[in-house]
């Protein structure tokens, strides 16, 4: 399954009332490369913010309640590979005290879902997408984008809110 398969069947829950808190799904609508070149460049001088840290940065800047790096690793990855990996991205959220919300996932072939991160999920239990989208609303409780008060970030959320057509 690829990243359009899994945005589509998350819409397809949420469309179904299997998860009640996911307004709204874009499935053709990517922040980083689409319409949003242009207000990139108005507020930015930049074409845009491309890859990374970079880009999951940005995206505070627009007013996300929470910024979540998601990595959905393949089920033919080795754990202890996995591991490894969510190790030193999970040593550096903390170190640097990022505001996000970083999560590790092996998707496996039935689209069931095994915990790598956050670690009081870790689990080899597998899990549907409707669990991991409930895990995820419950940790982005604790994890506030803190720029949420600045009034240039309000003003921008404002206007992607405008964009998307979601109600503000």
């Amino acid at each position: 399954m690829n990243e359009k398969e899994l945005v589509k069947e998350i819409k397809r829950v949420a469309e179904q009332k299997e998860i009640n808190f996911v307004k709204k799904i874009f499935t053709h609508f990517n922040l980083g490369t689409s319409k949003f070149e242009e207000l990139w460049k108005d507020w930015w001088e930049k074409e845009k913010f491309y890859y990374g840290i970079e880009q999951t940065m940005a995206y505070s800047l627009f007013g996300f309640d929470s910024i979540v790096p998601w990595h959905i690793f393949d089920e033919s990855m080795e754990n202890q590979v996995i591991e490894g990996y969510v190790k030193a991205i999970a040593e550096i959220m903390k170190g640097f005290d990022l505001p996000f919300v970083y999560f590790a996932t092996k998707m496996h072939e039935d689209m069931k879902f095994e915990f790598f991160h956050p670690s009081k999920f870790y689990s080899s239990q597998k899990l549907d997408i409707v669990s991991v989208l409930e895990r995820l609303k419950e940790v982005c409780k604790e994890a506030r984008n803190p720029l949420l008060e600045n009034d240039d970030v309000k003003k921008r959320k404002r206007v992607l809110k405008t964009i998307l057509r979601i109600p503000v």
